[in-house]
């Protein structure tokens, strides 16, 4: 479990959801862009919950493990999400090509395969 500190309250939540909000915060900041993001968390008493963020830019957010004995919030489909929102933020990159990898090297200097 992780406990995540931002704008000055913390809450606990599970490690693939703390992971998954510092990668979608860093695509936020590479984009200049903000978005509400509704957190999968764990009540003081242990019942699971829902925290609303906003993520942007100049979001600021720390992270720590702890021991706590609770069941971590289900977050499989919201680990999902993120995911796909990081790849809408940050777009297809660019892969670097390389002569040596493309397939049809050589054929030019012989069309006919002779």
């Amino acid at each position: 479990m992780q406990k995540i500190t931002y704008a000055g309250e913390s809450f606990l939540t599970a490690d693939s959801v703390a992971t998954a909000l510092l990668d979608f915060a860093a695509a936020l900041a590479g984009a200049i862009s903000a978005e509400p993001v509704e957190v999968p968390v764990v009540a003081e008493d242990g019942t699971p919950g829902r925290v609303q963020i906003v993520l942007g830019p100049a979001s600021q957010i720390v992270t720590r493990p702890v021991e706590t004995g609770m069941t971590e919030p289900p977050s499989e489909d919201f680990v999902q999400e993120l995911e796909r929102r990081c790849w809408r933020v940050r777009g297809a990159r660019p892969v670097p090509f390389r002569e040596e990898d493309d397939p049809s090297r050589g054929l030019l200097d012989d069309p006919l395969g002779l």
